[in-house]
């Protein structure tokens, strides 16, 4: 039993860039899991096969990708997908499937599966491709869990109008080594169990463990997961 939700957990201000939060709760594990876009076109989601098997504290981004124009209707994605020691500890990954075209998880290409398969489970490609070849959005009908599109739509219509008026996206803040830090990844802890089905409670922590990923990007990478761990359970006691 469990259960699971969606919210914005903090915006890196001053910057188009944002963190979306998704939290679970599974029995007595609490699990956020947090992804990052910058506009207009890159975006870091975390690792594809993670598990709550065990409490973690930030492995990673699990795919770094940049979406580019070819024209109106058409574009192309271009990726990297990341192994590591800290990632997909279940080993399901199959890095000779990575490619042109060709990923290891389903539902990123066409014809891997057929229509009915997707029309059964739609996954990423059916909703991309899905709304035709460009989107009439007073048709749409957005819900809650549509929330990561209104925000993307609002920082590219927000970056335009800044460009229009001379002023220049903002340059990404490095980390004390140097490096471009992620908001991109996972936090899994244990909970006490009269909280797995408090909504508001397992909200409320989510943004809190979403604000420390955020709180710590300007440390080291070797400090970082040290630092989030210390404070996720400072939180907790």
């Amino acid at each position: 039993m469990g259960s699971q939700g969606n919210s914005r957990v903090a915006p890196d201000e001053g910057t188009d860039r944002n963190l979306f939060d998704k939290y679970t709760t599974l029995e007595r594990i609490h699990w956020t899991r947090t992804a990052e876009s910058w506009v207009p076109n890159f975006a870091q989601p975390p690792d594809v096969y993670q598990d709550a098997d065990r409490e973690k504290f930030f492995p990673r981004a699990g795919i770094t990708k940049w979406v580019v124009p070819v024209d109106n209707t058409h574009c192309k994605l271009i990726a990297w997908r990341h192994y590591s020691d800290k990632l997909d500890l279940g080993g399901k990954g199959d890095k000779t499937k990575v490619g042109l075209n060709s990923v290891d998880f389903v539902g990123q290409t066409e014809g891997e599966r057929s229509y009915e398969e997707g029309q059964r489970e739609p996954s990423d490609f059916e909703a991309q491709v899905g709304q035709g070849p460009i989107t009439v959005h007073k048709l749409e009908h957005l819900g809650w869990s549509d929330t990561g599109v209104a925000m993307l739509r609002v920082m590219l219509k927000r970056g335009i109008r800044d460009l229009k008026k001379g002023i220049e996206p903002p340059a990404p803040v490095k980390n004390a080594d140097g490096l471009i830090p992620t908001m991109s990844g996972d936090v899994i802890i244990k909970v006490g169990k009269s909280n797995v089905d408090d909504h508001k409670a397992q909200e409320a922590l989510g943004k809190k463990v979403g604000k420390i990923v955020v709180d710590t990007l300007p440390l080291a990478q070797g400090e970082r997961e040290a630092e989030i761990e210390k404070r996720v359970r400072k939180l907790l006691a």
